[in-house]
């Protein structure tokens, strides 16, 4: 569908894609989407960017950058221009309610009668957001020993308390247990040796972490126990007893 805006004039009809142009930007990096314009004219236009504002913060202390490349361009008979629109976020602590208003003004100068010069074009809204920074994933004790899987925790936590916090289990979409700004989940016996992945997903900001992975290994001989205790297993003990014998005779036999 297109939106013509401010071409009642009969010499230039000029259109764009209508919508508003989204960013979601997090802090310290940029965006870019496309702004199409529109050649309903059996001549090439040429129009000119006059205005880019991306101000308006509701609310905010700082503001974003917003370019617009090319400036100047083109457009041929009954076709179209695609303008590239950047948004550069700046690096700041995230605020879960920033958002800015703006918009981008491209023009239509055109000659008339009498030496006077009429504008024609169109206004674009540009809306952003800040992304929010990835959700934190821990797993804690790490690694731990069978039988000691049940101990390790696995915590997730989302920047924005009030954001859905989900725990996911070996992929991304396997959800395990949700909160609401973090949520804790252990596992259980039920692990058996070998690695196991955990991702945090914040579901309202559809971001998220990159894996962290439980390690569960075989039991040892002196292995902290989760209370501190050391834990000396069967296996261990024999050989303790072996080693003594074996002492033993030696001593015996220099004797």
């Amino acid at each position: 569908m297109l939106l013509f805006s401010a071409i009642g004039l009969a010499y230039a009809q000029i259109g764009e894609v209508a919508g508003t142009l989204d960013f979601v930007v997090a802090a310290g990096s940029s965006q870019t989407l496309n702004l199409t314009l529109i050649n309903v004219e059996n001549q090439s236009l040429n129009v000119s960017v006059s205005q880019i504002f991306a101000g308006n913060a509701i609310p905010n202390t700082i503001t974003p950058m917003a370019s617009v490349y090319p400036m100047n361009g083109t457009i041929p008979a009954n076709s179209s221009l695609k303008l590239k629109v950047t948004v550069q976020m700046p690096n700041q602590s995230y605020s879960p309610n920033a958002r800015w208003k703006g918009y981008v003004s491209v023009i239509i100068p055109a000659p008339a009668s009498g030496g006077a010069s009429i504008e024609a074009g169109v206004l674009k809204v540009i809306m952003i957001k800040e992304r929010a920074p990835p959700p934190a994933i821990e797993v804690s004790p790490n690694p731990t020993v069978v039988p000691y899987a049940n101990s390790s925790t696995v915590t997730a936590t989302c920047a924005n308390t009030n954001d859905t916090c989900a725990i996911q289990f070996l992929t991304l979409g396997n959800t395990v247990a949700t909160g609401t700004g973090t949520v804790a989940y252990k596992p259980g016996a039920n692990l058996s040796i070998g690695s196991y992945a955990f991702y945090a997903n914040d579901l309202s900001q559809n971001v998220n972490s990159v894996a962290a992975t439980m390690h569960i290994l075989p039991a040892v001989d002196n292995v902290p126990g989760p209370t501190g205790n050391i834990v000396t297993y069967s296996i261990g003990a024999a050989i303790v007893v072996v080693a003594a014998v074996v002492a033993a005779f030696l001593l015996k036999k220099r004797k």
